[in-house]
């Protein structure tokens, strides 16, 4: 996946909507706004760069979910040959898609 899907398959899985690309970086309306109009669109998290935003996606998750994120970074660091808290936000990213069926490889 790109990063550009990641992150928008996170926002989708977090209740953004509208989401489209504007320029540069894909914007969307945020969870909680019914409105579709412009002036509430903000740009996506930038959840493959902010290990404090995927954190917090991840921190929403059922419990059982947070335990297959767990058990994703663990592999992630397995297979490149990592300790755990070397991991950055795009193996979280990663680690999250993959706990709830949207990775794509």
């Amino acid at each position: 996946m790109t990063e550009t899907e990641q992150r928008i398959a996170i926002a989708e899985s977090k209740g953004w909507h509208s989401i489209h690309h504007g320029g540069t970086v894909p914007l969307g309306i945020p969870p909680g706004i019914r409105a579709s109009a412009a002036m509430y669109e903000e740009s996506l998290p930038n959840y493959l760069h902010d290990l404090n935003a995927i954190r917090g996606a991840v921190m929403t998750l059922p419990v059982a979910n947070r335990h297959a994120v767990e058990n994703n970074l663990f592999s992630i660091a397995h297979r490149n040959e990592q300790s755990f808290v070397e991991l950055n936000a795009e193996d979280w990213s990663e680690a999250y898609l993959r706990a709830i069926g949207k990775w794509k490889e």
